[in-house]
């Protein structure tokens, strides 16, 4: 008993800290708002607050007047109970419990989280004084199933275009509690409610009713970038600009680039707004997010103004065939540490399988450049 207190108190510490370690760069979210929302990544506090997409949302529920708390899966096994970050409260005592979750792999920390707060895993077990419990990210645009049995609500796309818009269906029906919240959130294109689904073991897919996933058309119209600077996140003070969503090559294995097509750069002015205006002044080194950057327009000029002015710029991951003198230049400039090149195969045989087009010489091209440039490590 005495370790569990002790565990307790450990982790009230540690949460302590972190509150008061991060620094907000835009009106922080309301504690209280027309519904309550618990806010959570199915992984750590550091996994979690180093990923753009949770942060947008975070601030996307802001701006529509939420009241917003998150929660995160604990530091440590075993996981024992799961609580606010920011006012230890029970998730149970939320309107609705929202999952961003980016990776398959952490589905089986949903259940760990539902387990940690005390609620019921299956959504048939919850009452009407349960949370709604809805989920939406990456890995459910891929394959919502494995939590269909546990979650109410599923919105399949990005949040930027559909959140809005689901959160005025629950404006719609706002006294009349979480099955007509639920129920409200059907005329949302993009919104999947399992309970509503029934199979078609025998039955053809093209009777079988559709949910089309929802997509953000213009990058430039939302601007994404690190919203909560937090020390503590796997990133550090590393400021992050999401640059572009998708993947033009296509990668047979890569998920990227099928879920977020079309690829979708943003435009050169808006990234240079957010990388030059919004990030340099607040951290001396920039991450440059998106599947692939050195197709990025403007990307050779970008990190050769960042490094002129003090700055580092770290590309998510770069092609080994679209690297150019000058980008390798402007990276060793501004003294990047290493670059990530994905061959992905250790043949040309087996690259071309895969879609993956890469030639033994493309890639020691690539070391030689990045060498000659001055970048110490290239990460295979």
């Amino acid at each position: 008993m005495q370790a569990i207190l002790q565990r307790v108190i450990r982790a009230e510490e540690v949460a302590r800290k972190r509150l008061r370690d991060e620094q907000h760069l835009g009106p922080k979210p309301a504690a209280r708002g027309e519904f309550s929302f618990c806010l959570t990544y199915p992984n750590t506090y550091p996994v979690g607050m180093a990923n753009l997409g949770f942060q947008a949302v975070y601030g996307l529920l802001g701006q529509q007047g939420m009241g917003v708390e998150r929660a995160f899966l604990p530091d440590a096994r075993p996981y024992g109970r799961v609580r606010t970050l920011e006012s230890d409260r029970a998730l149970s005592e939320f309107d609705v419990l929202a999952f961003s979750i980016s990776f398959e792999t952490d589905y089986v920390h949903v259940l760990d989280i539902l387990a940690g707060a005390g609620l019921p895993l299956r959504r048939e077990d919850r009452t009407k004084h349960d949370p709604l419990v809805v989920a939406g990210g990456p890995a459910t645009f891929l394959n919502p199933e494995p939590l269909a049995d546990f979650v109410d609500v599923f919105l399949i796309g990005e949040a930027e275009e559909m959140l809005p818009e689901w959160i005025e269906a629950l404006r719609s029906s706002r006294h009349r509690g979480r099955d007509a919240w639920a129920q409200a959130s059907e005329t949302v294109t993009g919104a999947y409610l399992p309970a509503n689904w029934a199979g078609f073991p025998h039955g053809s897919r093209e009777d079988a009713p559709r949910v089309e996933r929802r997509y953000l058309a213009n990058l430039d119209a939302f601007p994404t970038s690190t919203r909560v600077v937090a020390p503590d996140a796997v990133f550090g003070d590393m400021f992050l600009v999401e640059a572009s969503r998708g993947c033009e090559w296509g990668c047979r294995f890569c998920a990227a680039g099928y879920m977020y097509r079309p690829v979708r750069h943003r435009s050169e002015s808006s990234l240079r707004q957010q990388v030059i205006e919004e990030a340099l002044p607040r951290s001396s080194s920039v991450g440059l997010v998106g599947a692939e950057m050195a197709s990025q327009p403007g990307i050779a000029a970008l990190c050769h103004e960042v490094a002129e002015r003090g700055g580092r710029a770290s590309p998510s991951s770069l092609k080994a065939d679209m690297i150019s003198p000058e980008l390798a230049s402007a990276l060793g400039q501004g003294a990047t540490r290493s670059v990530t090149v994905a061959p992905e195969a250790g043949s040309e045989r087996l690259r071309r399988l895969i879609n993956k087009n890469l030639t033994e010489e493309e890639i020691l091209r690539a070391a030689g450049l990045l060498a000659e440039g001055g970048v110490p490590a290239m990460k295979l």
